[in-house]
């Protein structure tokens, strides 16, 4: 309830109209538009550090084109196009920089969606840790074991990314 008891407050499930009622089903490349990467992965990250890449959206289509970048919608991640032009002329492109900024270690989920009158396009974003330092044995010797009998070797996996990400 707001202060005065008279509204509730309701917060909106989804700010973006762009997105509501909207199916954005290709991913990376429609007929009109391709997105260079068409998939965007930060592995190996560092907590509390921004990481960025740079997207591209470029007009495929014979004739110049209008379309909306929405950004990303977890605080994770976030989405700025500094020179938007407006009609995209064909064959230029749009350069979209898309920055993250890890919390804790663990899968990070997003994605840019690209709006336009013919066809909608969907640009998933994925940030991992990944093992680093890896020592991995170039060959394992189970010695001499009969027909039937089972040996098992045991190998410990570690990785210096994080505190809890430890396998075996």
């Amino acid at each position: 309830m707001s202060p005065c008891g008279l509204v509730e407050d309701v917060t909106l499930r989804n700010p973006n109209m762009l997105t509501q009622n909207r199916v954005y089903g290709a991913v990376g490349a429609t007929r009109v538009l391709q997105a260079e990467p068409a998939v965007l992965n930060f592995g190996g990250y560092v907590l509390g550090q921004v990481h960025s890449q740079t997207l591209r959206i470029r007009n495929v289509r014979a004739s110049g084109m209008r379309f909306h970048i929405i950004a990303p919608t977890t605080p994770f991640f976030k989405a700025t196009c500094a020179n938007k032009k407006g009609l995209l002329a064909p064959g230029m492109s749009e350069e979209v920089v898309v920055e993250f900024c890890p919390q804790q270690y663990r899968y990070y989920y997003d994605c840019v969606r690209v709006h336009c009158e013919e066809e909608n396009m969907l640009i998933p974003v994925h940030a991992y840790p990944v093992a680093n330092e890896t020592l991995f044995p170039t060959r394992v010797d189970f010695g001499r074991v009969a027909v039937g009998q089972e040996v098992v070797r045991t190998h410990r996996l570690e990785c210096k990314v994080g505190r809890g990400w430890v396998t075996q």
